[in-house]
Order: C-alpha cells, then structure tokens, then sequence
C-alpha cells in the first residue's frame, strides 16, 4: 500500500469521527478523488455501526444528490437498506412537506393571489404595446370586453392558432360585440395575448374561490413536468423549494421533525444544490444546537465544480460557515500530466497527485487554428488525426474518444441535428439556458415543451423497435386495455409514414383520436406522454395541444409580438424538421452511444463523467448571444495578467463571477480525462497565448500537422 493510499484510509477515518462525534463537515475534494466512494463508505459505516440505535428510535439516514443519474449510481454501490434514504433533493422535501397539506394550500393561494395582482398589472401597463389598448379601456369599458371573452371562449380556442386574417373573420358572424372592438383586434397577436391573459385570471380566480371554500385541500408536486400548472392545485422543482423553504421558516415544529427523524443528513455535489436547500439545513443545523439534538450534516463537494447558475457554489462559505472542513488531494482517476493542469486550472489550496506512482504516462498536447476554415470542418480534422492516432498506438487499449464541445451549436452540428439547435435558437428561450434546456442529459431541466417533443419522439423510436413492449408505450396502465386493442393501435402507429415532426404529431393524433381508440387505451397513451386534454381549455386532441406548446415555446410572450407570418414561419421551422435529426437529439439526450468511436458533449454534460481518451474544442466565447462574447478569450487574458503581476488568480478581489464560472468549467472538462488529453483552440490565440501556456504549456499549431 502506497503513502497516499495510507493517507486516503486517515481521510476516511475522519469522516467516521465526525459521524460519531456528531460533527458536521464539508468534504472537499477535487475531480477524480472519489468524492463518491467517500459518500458511500461514510454510510456504511453508519449501517454497520449505528444500525440498532436507528432501528429502535425509528429514524433513518438521508442522503440527497443533484441527479436520479447519481440517485442510481449510489443505490447501486450502497445496496439495498431500509435504514438509508437515497433521493433527489426535490423528491426528499417533498416526501417531508406532503403531509403538510394544509399549510401548503395556504401557500399555494398566496401564490396564486400574487400571480393575479401581477398579471392584472401587466394588463394595466400602457407603457407595453401588447396590452397598451386594453389598459386604456375605461374599467366599464374592461369589464364589457371580459365579459364578451368569456362569452365567446370557443372562438377564442377553435380559431387561436388561425393566421390573423383568419382570426379577425372568426369573429365577424359574432354579435354583442363592443363597440371599441375593432379597434382592440386591430393587431390579432395582440388581442390574442390580452385574451389569454384574461383566461388565465378567470382560472386563477375561480382556484382562489375553490380553495377558499374549501373545495380544493390537496396540492400536489408534480416531477413530471417542468412548469407550474397552479390552477390545476400542481407545481413543479422551482416552486417547490420555495414552499419548502417558506415551511421551514413559519413552522420550526417541522425542523423538530426532520432532526429528531433523520439524524445523518448528507448532500451530494453540494456546490450545484440551490441556496434555499443550503438555507433550510443550516437552519435545522442552528435548531439541532439549540435543542441541543444529536444531527449532523455532511456536504460532499467541490467548488471547483460548480457549473450551474442556480447552484450555491462559494456562497456556501458565507451560508454555512460552522461546519468542520475535510479536504482530500488524491486524484484516483487520472495520470500526473492530466492532474498538472488541473491543478493549474483551479490554482487554490487543493492541489492534486496521483494516488497510484504507476499514473505517469498520461499526454497532453494543446493545439490552435485561426485558419478562416469552417469550425466544423477544422474540428472534424482534428477528431479524425487523434482518432487515427490511437488505433496506431498498439499501447492505447481503448480507441473512444470522448469530444467536448464549448459551444451548443458546434456539439449539435457535429452530432448531426444541427437543424433542432439553429431552430430553437429563435425560441423565447434564453441562449444562457440552451444548454440546459434544450441538452441537458437530465430530463427534469429541460423546457417544458422541449420535455414533451423528446417524449413524442422517444415514443417514435420505441414503436420502430420490435423489442419495445407495451409497457414502454402505455407505462404504468390504469383500467382495463384489451390486448388486441393494443396491439391493433400500436400497428397502425408502426405503419405511420411521417417524415417530420409535424406529420408525425398529425397522424399519431389521427390515431389516437376517440372514434378510432378505446377510451381507455388512449387514456393511458396520453398519461405516458405526460399530456392531459382537460388541462388546456383550446386542445381538442393532441395534434393541438404539441402544436400548443410548440407556439408557448418558440414565440416570446413577454416582449413585442411579431407579426402573424413570422410566428408561422418559426413553428413550421421546428416542425419540418426531419425524424432522423430528432432522433439523433434523443439519443444526445440519453447519452446512447452504443458502437461509436467518437462521442460529443457539452462541457455541462460530462459532469461526474470519465474517460480514457478526451478532446476538447475551445473557441474566445461561448454560445450566441452578447453575454457569452469572448468570454474564454477574456479568462485567458485575467490569467496572463494575473501572472505578470505575480498575483494568484485565486486572489478574490482580482477576479469576478465569470472568470470563477469559466475556470469551474475549463476545470470539470480537462478533469474528465484519465490518460490522453487533446485540446484544439480554433480562434487566434494572439492575445491569449501567454495565459494558455501558463496553464496548458507548449502550444502546437494545427495547421502544421496537415502534410
């Protein structure tokens, strides 16, 4: 047994010290040390030595992590055991607030009544040219207008999707309309929003009464979606750490709870956990003293790995400061020359070493291009030498390639569904947020709409498959399907002939309509989607409702509307997109990448993730927009200034949030490879070139190797 391997196990036995002292911590430790096997150990140990005493106080071990990827990951390293509770932080708060049915209802009014006055305002706002007609309706002059849009609700829904020419004549055959009523159709789009947001109030409203009357004392939290559906007593991730977090503060009897039931509370990646997580255990932390209870909290993490907005990364330090910090500097998974750089990269007080002397044949090797050649093209060449060097090496054992790609749109094209990414990219989704969104690994992230598209496009793979069962098609059933009903539907679909998004959405829906499905096997079919009819008010079947969410995704709603043409233009955009683009985009997503010898990723995408052989693609900025402009091109010129003026780039009063954001990035990239680390910059590196070599050392030109 090596030192190191020695000093590992001393690491560990401090984690079991702190378990029987009590003692929370924090366990920080850089990429490849084991941050897992940490987790595990710790609670084995526990299992082993506490089991007795947890079994006749009736309490249980939890343990939280960011993903049901690590969720499973855990489970299956730890086995099975009741005394321990592996989960989600999200599916965890909620199994601990459910019961609290009533507090919660009066949260979800309060939210509800908040969402009322706020939509009330916008409709009030003259100031926005969507609502600026309305607004100026005197409040008898409103209060006619909602009236006639209630009146009239199917108009509304049967002609909402119509182009505006369409629209307007669909109300022309209608009487009782006021007065100022041409004026306020005028701009159809415009008259559409003042509309919906009129149904949304009158929906709010009627749950508000529901509630207040007490026919409505149930709300539920709803994993399967990614969106609020408050009218319908449900909500989604974001909002349920808000009324958990809202519990924990107006109800400390609920603190008692949570101590006295779970003694050992740990975190997982405790760097990308939500800062109301964060505020609700160092709340429990503060009442275990003050009741003077036996609890501990264990947070195991790195910020150097903190690459998500939302996550608590360094506020930690300020948030939970009493907590006993355990470092460890033992790279178990890669080769000295990786842990070098990496090292560089993060350049604070965990520097990393090899725990095996045998880690020392690792290669690293930096190159640029600033060649006007096509990106795509330059980086396929690249890809295609170190692939033709690997199967040459007869010492390298595993041939893959792992490529990670710093922008959306150059991993899409190169993953061949370039199409879905330039089209999505017209959304009125954030570019910020096309990574998650639209590429996220983990289902929950994604958009609303985007969530629903992989399911109907996943669906299209499983019918394709002659393997796929029917369990895979209507999920978990409810009433009674009869066999050759099933079997009758699914052959039909099978048949379908669609080459795009579009006709397939037509035809499934043609299929699954009422005259030619059983109740209860469409009912079921649709609940597997994920989709409910009764829940939007326009959709008159499914065809309807994607083509729904479609619009809710690819047109703003809080910005000037565009023209009738223009929302047409973007939806068929994304609907005429071939079935072979998306399927590639699932199999991105489900990360299938059976039988290929090269394999891209967003950096955010390889989080936790590691392999033998890894490229990386760098270019100055990253995605589309403004904010993402040289922003790599700018964390290489802090570092060349950082070191002439002899002053670390760790230093906090030197550096700002995007140079910390971009390092933690560069860091969980370079850090997912074990051996062979190749890195190609295709932008000049001019300006740059003494910050990367500060890191990365000798850099080639690409352009040189092209014989």
């Amino acid at each position: 047994m090596t030192p190191n391997e020695i000093a590992e196990i001393q690491v560990q036995k401090q984690l079991n010290d702190c378990v029987d002292s009590f003692e929370s911590f924090r366990f920080n430790a850089g990429a490849g040390a084991g941050k897992t096997y940490a987790l595990v150990e710790t609670i084995r140990y526990i299992v082993k030595n506490k089991l007795l005493d947890l079994e006749k106080k009736n309490q249980q071990v939890v343990c939280i992590t960011y993903t049901n990827v690590a969720v499973r990951e855990i489970k299956e390293r730890l086995g099975s055991s009741d005394i321990v509770l592996i989960s989600t932080i999200h599916d965890r708060l909620w199994d601990v607030i459910r019961p609290y049915q009533q507090e919660l209802v009066k949260l979800h009014l309060e939210k509800l009544q908040e969402d009322v006055k706020k939509t009330s305002e916008e409709l009030l706002d003259e100031t926005n040219t969507k609502f600026k007609k309305y607004a100026k309706l005197s409040d008898d002059q409103k209060t006619e207008f909602k009236f006639f849009a209630m009146k009239h609700r199917e108009v509304y829904t049967a002609n909402r999707d119509a182009n505006a020419g369409e629209f307007k004549a669909a109300y022309e055959g209608v009487e009782d309309k006021p007065i100022f009523f041409s004026d306020l159709i005028s701009n159809a789009q415009h008259f559409k929003e003042v509309v919906k947001r009129l149904y949304k109030l009158e929906r709010y409203q009627r749950c508000i009464t529901d509630i207040e009357s007490k026919k409505k004392l149930k709300v539920e939290y709803d994993s399967g979606f990614n969106s609020d559906r408050l009218e319908f007593m449900k909500f989604s991730h974001d909002t349920l750490l808000e009324y958990a977090c809202k519990l924990f503060e107006q109800y400390p009897m609920l603190q008692r709870v949570v101590i006295d039931k779970y003694p050992y509370f740990f975190i997982d990646e405790y760097q990308d956990t939500n800062e109301k997580v964060i505020q609700i255990v160092s709340n429990l932390y503060h009442a275990a003293k003050k009741y003077k209870k036996s609890w501990l909290v264990g947070y195991y993490g790195d910020t150097a790995q903190s690459i998500y907005d939302d996550g608590v990364g360094l506020h930690i330090n300020a948030m939970h400061p009493e907590v006993m910090g355990i470092d460890k500097v033992f790279n178990r998974r890669s080769h000295k020359q990786i842990i070098d750089k990496i090292n560089a990269i993060r350049n604070n007080e965990i520097v990393q070493e090899p725990i095996f002397d045998d880690r020392n044949q690792g290669d690293v090797a930096f190159y640029y291009s600033a060649s006007a050649e096509d990106k795509k093209d330059i980086s396929l060449g690249f890809i295609d030498r170190y692939r033709s060097d690997l199967h040459n090496d007869e010492s390298v054992k595993r041939k893959d390639i792992h490529c990670l790609i710093l922008t959306n749109k150059l991993v899409t094209e190169l993953s061949q569904f370039g199409d879905i990414h330039r089209v999505i990219s017209d959304s009125n989704i954030y570019y910020k947020d096309l990574n998650t969104k639209l590429l996220s690994n983990d289902l929950e992230k994604l958009h609303p709409s985007i969530l629903l598209l992989y399911r109907i496009i996943k669906l299209h793979k499983v019918m394709l498959n002659d393997c796929s069962t029917y369990g895979d098609v209507l999920g978990k059933m409810k009433g009674r399907v009869s066999f050759a009903d099933a079997h009758d539907l699914f052959e039909r679909i099978r048949l379908l002939k669609s080459l795009n998004l579009g006709e397939f959405v037509v035809a499934l829906s043609g299929e699954i309509e009422e005259e030619k499905c059983e109740q209860n096997l469409r009912l079921n079919f649709l609940s597997n989607l994920s989709v409910n009819l009764k829940e939007d008010d326009s959709a008159k079947n499914l065809k309807t409702y994607v083509l729904n969410k479609v619009k809710e995704l690819m047109i703003a709603s809080s910005s000037g509307a565009s023209s009738d043409d223009e929302e047409k233009r973007k939806i068929d955009a994304l609907l005429n997109i071939d079935l072979a683009q998306w399927h590639r985009w699932v199999d991105f997503i489900d990360r299938k990448d059976e039988g290929k010898d090269v394999i891209f990723h967003t950096y955010h995408g390889t989080k936790g993730e590691e392999y033998e052989n890894v490229a990386i693609i760098m270019e100055h900025s990253i995605g589309g927009g403004w904010e993402g402009r040289d922003k790599l091109k700018n964390f290489f010129l802090k570092i060349g200034s950082l070191n002439k003026e002899n002053t670390s780039a760790g230093e906090k009063e030197e550096v700002d949030s995007d140079f910390e954001s971009i390092k933690n990035l560069l860091y969980v990239a370079c850090s997912r490879a074990i051996k062979n680390l190749r890195i190609l910059y295709i932008d000049d590196i001019g300006d740059i070139r003494s910050g990367i070599e500060s890191i990365f050392g000798e850099i080639l030109e690409w352009k040189a190797l092209i014989k």
